[in-house]
């Protein structure tokens, strides 16, 4: 049975991009350049945090972790949390003229942030990306779990869940996202080759539930026959569950990704059968610890940091930690 994946991202970039949308799918380049020689004390550093400010799990979690651990170290840490490319990049801004020694980014948009990637260059102030990174600029180094690969282990998962085929609804966060587009190379670098799986894309879901749950309603009512969804994130993939509830009324296996409380309950309780989990607390620790590093004029630790994946299922949830 012939797949289609409509509307949405080409499949060429399942294929003929699957290498650029890993970790290493910023345009930005990695240097030791972007650390700086400096003889600042630890307990007088100011480190910058920009962060999606919306009411996101992954990033609340994120969020939560860096200031633990600047707060373990004796550091300072400045958050600003906003919730469009254009505040973030004023927030940015601001963070610079507040003088701070380094920044951690988790852009919303890998394109829009490289005007602020390059006036913190500019400052000679090291840039260390998590989840997202820069199109542009000099990075320090970039954090992120493989997106790819988590795509792809999601992919394996369902081929099991659906042995004679079928039809897979997969919810995406918002077009262009480098993020996403991993995670749907991923997906279907490993689909691809099961002729038994027809792949149908709903609308973006701008990873929130309430959108979830909209654009999972269409593609429900479009295709009443569907065997599995797949969402980008658990916040959509809550939204998809809310929907299969109320329109199909019977259950159908639904996985997300990033092993949110919102799935990992869902799935001990039955509702929901699995999410890619991520390690958004390693990843707010380590954006501190980089940050650090790269102050004292350390040479940066390579171009990413791979922050490990754990496909997580009723067999593994009690034992998950995010």
């Amino acid at each position: 049975m012939r797949k289609t994946i409509r509307p949405g991202p080409k499949l060429w970039l399942a294929a003929g991009l699957l290498p650029l949308l890993g970790l290493t799918a910023c345009g930005g380049s990695t240097s030791s350049s972007g650390a700086t020689s400096s003889t600042v004390s630890v307990s007088s550093m100011r480190i910058g945090l920009s962060i999606n400010g919306a009411a996101i799990e992954f990033y609340q979690t994120l969020r939560q972790a860096a200031q633990q651990e600047a707060t373990s170290l004796g550091v300072k840490l400045l958050v600003d949390a906003p919730t469009t490319t254009q505040a973030q990049n004023t927030g940015v801004a601001t963070l610079l003229s507040e003088n701070v020694n380094a920044l951690c980014l988790a852009p919303l948009d890998e394109h829009a942030i490289v005007p602020s990637v390059q006036a913190a260059n500019k400052a000679k102030v090291p840039v260390i990306t998590v989840d997202e990174s820069s199109a542009g600029g000099n990075i320090y180094t970039y954090i992120a779990s493989p997106n790819t690969q988590g795509g792809a282990v999601a992919g394996q998962y369902i081929e099991k869940l659906m042995p004679n085929g079928g039809i897979l609804g997969v919810v995406p966060g918002t077009l262009g996202d480098t993020t996403g587009l991993a995670r749907l190379a991923g997906l279907m670098s490993v689909l691809d080759g099961d002729p038994g799986i027809q792949v149908i894309q709903s609308e973006p879901g701008n990873w929130v539930t309430d959108t979830g749950y909209n654009v999972a309603s269409t593609l429900l009512t479009a295709h009443p026959n569907l065997t599995a969804i797949f969402a980008e994130n658990d916040e959509m993939g809550a939204g998809a569950l809310q929907a299969v509830q109320q329109i199909y009324k019977r259950s159908i296996p639904i996985i997300g990704y990033n092993g949110d409380t919102v799935a990992l309950t869902a799935i001990k309780a039955g509702t929901m059968t699995a999410t890619v989990g991520q390690n958004p607390t390693l990843m707010g620790q380590d954006c501190v610890k980089q940050a650090i590093r790269a102050i004292e004029g350390k040479p940066s630790p390579g171009p990413t940091i791979s922050v490990p994946i754990t496909m997580v299922d009723s067999s593994n949830v009690n034992s998950y930690s995010p």
